[in-house]
């Protein structure tokens, strides 16, 4: 039999009785744990590098257009280290400029 063969044979056997009850019951739990697991290690690692110059870049926009590494730091919730690293980034590839140690996107 096949993977869905034994799918249709569960779900014709346990459908209505209380095994099914806890097999659905158990089948839900495994999946939510998996669901929760994956979520929390995306959560520790952080901002993808792309997304942190996205945020700083919408950071930046809504400031004005002009941003320092502090603010982006605790707009976004990264390390000063990760925000200047981002901004300085941004800057190498000539997406902002600096000046008096605030990175420029958009002239005001």
């Amino acid at each position: 039999m096949s993977g869905a063969s034994w799918a249709t044979v569960v779900v014709a056997l346990f459908q209505w009785s209380p095994l099914g009850f806890a097999l659905a019951l158990v089948s839900g739990a495994l999946v939510a744990y998996g669901v929760v697991r994956w979520h929390l290690r995306l959560e520790r690692q952080g901002p993808s590098p792309g997304a942190r110059e996205r945020m700083a870049m919408q950071t930046a926009w809504r400031k004005g257009g002009a941003i320092r590494p502090e603010d982006l730091a605790d707009a976004i919730g990264i390390s000063l280290e990760e925000a200047q690293a981002t901004l300085e980034e941004l800057l190498r590839r000539g997406l902002c400029r600096l000046e008096e140690g605030r990175f420029v996107f958009y002239s005001a």
